[in-house]
């Protein structure tokens, strides 16, 4: 088969549909099925990445960001030894006795190289560096030295507890005081108290997951990427790129529907340029895979669906 993956922006925001628009006639028309397992765990399936412990995703996403940043890749060399992690703001709300993770924070430019600025001269004395993303949205702690930890991806903890899913390992006990460290420094900062003021939600803590070790495994010779190996903002503006390398099948890791062309990608696949398309959404504890294919489209019975209405009928009937 010659699949073609490309993703599109994190955690994905719900942009608003008209019947008639290509998103809605996707999601209406085409197969849905709720996942279980957590979006970027199937990503890395699908590219075809082994695993033994956990699933390298901080070493993946460095080295995509390397390939499209040569101010990235210049630090390649010190990345040898230690361990990467994937670090991400987040907001924790306080239950009765414990915490439950709300969301990931989206941050603004300014918010977030004040973060970087404030964690990096904080730990320093410790040497853990909080590299930054060109994503600005995550950062990659290195460590001075391999840590063997065990972690979740936030989206299998959003809505839940967090203890059950809080890091295990001989180091997991440092990773919890970073943790702790960074929710007292956030403690009324001022970045907090004007996300207050405007009604935004707080970044009160991060989110460490993805640990990696200091080798990658190759990717599946039978999968071509797009752009970049797998980076989470990474994202194909022009459905023509894709359909110049004679796709078959495409799968979209959906992230941000605001910047996809929805209505040219299901042309696409009505007027069968594209065999088959798989769109993922990340959404709390699992993922929504919506299938289409060009027979899909003489469902014409079926009344419109939206994220929404499949989750919460997966929801009712589970």
């Amino acid at each position: 088969m010659n699949l073609s993956i490309y993703q599109i922006g994190y955690l994905g925001s719900q942009a608003k549909d008209t019947p008639h628009s290509g998103k809605s006639k996707i999601l209406t028309l085409g197969h849905a099925r709720f996942l279980e397992q957590v979006t970027d765990t199937l990503w890395l399936q699908q590219l075809g990445i082994g695993v033994q412990n956990e699933w390298p995703l901080a070493r993946w996403l460095w080295t995509a960001e390397s390939a499209e940043n040569d101010t990235l890749s210049a630090d390649q060399d010190s990345l040898l030894s230690g361990s990467l992690l994937l670090v991400q703001p987040v907001y924790l709300s306080l239950q009765r006795d414990s915490f439950a993770l709300e969301g990931l924070v989206k941050l603004s430019a300014d918010e977030y190289n004040t973060l970087t600025d404030l964690l990096n001269q904080f730990f320093a004395e410790e040497q853990l560096q909080f590299l930054p993303s060109h994503t600005q949205q995550y950062w990659f702690l290195k460590t001075p030295h391999v840590w063997q930890l065990q972690t979740h991806f936030a989206q299998a903890a959003l809505q839940r507890n967090i203890q059950r899913y809080m890091p295990t390992g001989p180091d997991a006990q440092r990773l919890r005081q970073i943790m702790n460290q960074v929710q007292m420094l956030m403690h009324e900062h001022p970045i907090n108290q004007q996300r207050a003021q405007h009604g935004l939600a707080e970044v009160n803590s991060v989110w460490f997951s993805g640990v990696s070790a200091d080798t990658l495994p190759p990717t599946s010779p039978d999968i071509k990427l797009v752009k970049s190996p797998v980076t989470l903002q990474s994202s194909i503006k022009d459905i023509n790129e894709v359909l110049q390398q004679g796709v078959q099948s495409a799968c979209m890791l959906v992230e941000d529907d605001s910047i996809v062309d929805w209505d040219t990608i299901y042309d696409n696949v009505r007027f069968k340029k594209i065999q088959r398309l798989d769109c993922y959404w990340p959404v709390a504890q699992g993922t929504l895979q919506v299938t289409l294919t060009s027979s899909d489209r003489w469902k014409l019975w079926r009344k419109p669906r939206t994220i929404a209405s499949l989750v919460a009928h997966y929801d009712q009937t589970h």
